[in-house]
C-alpha cells in the first residue's frame, strides 16, 4: 500500500481552511460577546439604573432588585394615598 505525499497544493488548501476557520471563530467570539454585554446599549440607561439601587451584578439580582425598587413604589403610593384620604377626613 502506497501512501500519497502531500503536494504543494493541498497543504495551501489545509492552511486556508484554518485560517479561515480562525477568522470564522474570533468573529463569533467578538459577536457572543458584544451580545452578552453586561448593561444595555443605550449609555442613558446603563448611567442611569444603578443611581437607582439596582443591581445590574447578574440577570438575577436585576430582576429581584427591580422587583424590590417597584415593591417600594408601590407601597410608598398607597402610603400617600392613604395620608390623603385621612386629610380629608
Amino acid at each position: 500500500m502506497r501512501l500519497k505525499k502531500h503536494t504543494k497544493g493541498s497543504v495551501f488548501t489545509l492552511l486556508g481552511l484554518l485560517l479561515a476557520m480562525i477568522i470564522v471563530l474570533f468573529l463569533a467570539n467578538s459577536l457572543i460577546k458584544m451580545y452578552f454585554k453586561k448593561g444595555s446599549l443605550n449609555y442613558s440607561v446603563d448611567n442611569s439604573v444603578p443611581s437607582n439601587f439596582i443591581d445590574t451584578s447578574s440577570p438575577t439580582t436585576i430582576i429581584n432588585s427591580t422587583k424590590q425598587k417597584m415593591e417600594d413604589i408601590n407601597q410608598r403610593a398607597i402610603d400617600r394615598v392613604k395620608e390623603l384620604e385621612e386629610s380629608v377626613q
